[in-house]
């Protein structure tokens, strides 16, 4: 099942628990930047530790690592536009899911259709 993640604020720093659908945890912890107007994250989790991703918009923001992870994190905004306010999870405009394997399958399975077509 996937997980909108709701419990964002418009703090600049921030950490949020998730429990994945097989019992582990992941750890993300999220930043925003305000010189440059971007929000990265980090990922902690025991098959994972990734450090500064850019948050952008995309269906799968771990893609790369989807043979190694049981899961993904989706970025979706109300524009069509990367994350770049403080405020943009206590907006509505960004909205974030972590995915489970099945979506992550979903996932790649829409984005090698778009690369063909």
């Amino acid at each position: 099942m996937s997980n909108i993640i709701d419990n964002l604020t418009n703090w600049p720093n921030q950490v949020t628990h998730i429990i994945l659908d097989d019992g582990s945890i992941v750890d993300l912890s999220f930043r925003f930047n305000a010189a440059t107007l971007k929000w990265v994250f980090d990922v902690k989790h025991d098959l994972l530790t990734v450090q500064n991703m850019l948050l952008c918009v995309h269906m799968n923001l771990l893609r790369q690592w989807m043979y190694k992870i049981p899961f993904g994190l989706c970025c979706i905004t109300t524009d069509g536009l990367d994350p770049i306010r403080l405020d943009d999870f206590t907006s509505g405009r960004v909205t974030l899911i972590v995915l489970n394997s099945d979506d992550v399958v979903t996932c790649e399975k829409l984005l090698r259709a778009a690369v063909v077509e």
